[in-house]
């Protein structure tokens, strides 16, 4: 940064202590909050939290976890790390960034473990014909649709369905 931009800077930052009380912190050189190891920065594929939006807001509490506002995920030290970045508005914030590729790797591992599971119940209720009833049946066609429901999710999450958007949906 120049210095012009490290002047418009505003290094403060509102952290929630543990006895709920908000006070300001300077994201340099206080150390309120306790750090345990905080994540690099030198990652491309990151996103930011900027709390004047609605869906962005959150709180950043005092052991250095962040809290999402619009879904009430936590975010910990590894996960995020704080660094200046120009809004559209053209003011220079201290935000927090997080890796948008470290979330798709892990909601991918969970969806990929998922659907094997689903496609092991499948097979399990195809191959043993007493569970091939009615309900059986009915059973099988809501784990494939859950099936391809979660093959859709996961070409969306990388971005894959963008062809395809009207017909996945």
């Amino acid at each position: 940064m120049t210095q012009a931009e490290l002047s418009e800077l505003d290094p403060l930052m509102n952290v929630t202590l543990k006895n709920g009380l908000v006070v300001k912190w300077h994201y340099e050189n206080d150390k309120t909050v306790h750090w345990d190891s905080s994540m690099s920065c030198e990652t491309t594929e990151m996103f930011y939290l900027d709390n004047r939006t609605e869906r962005d807001q959150y709180s950043l509490f005092e052991d250095g976890t962040i809290m999402s506002h619009f879904d009430e995920t936590t975010l910990s030290t590894w996960m995020y790390c704080l660094q200046p970045h120009l809004l559209e508005d053209g003011s220079i914030r201290v935000v927090p960034h997080a890796c948008s590729a470290r979330l798709k790797k892990a909601q991918t591992v969970v969806m990929l473990i998922s659907m094997a599971c689903l496609l092991l119940t499948i097979t399990a209720y195809l191959l043993v014909k007493k569970l091939r009833n009615l309900h059986g049946k009915c059973f099988i066609c809501y784990m494939a649709c859950l099936f391809m429901g979660y093959l859709f999710l996961l070409f969306d999450i990388w971005g894959l369905s963008q062809d395809f958007c009207m017909t996945s949906g």
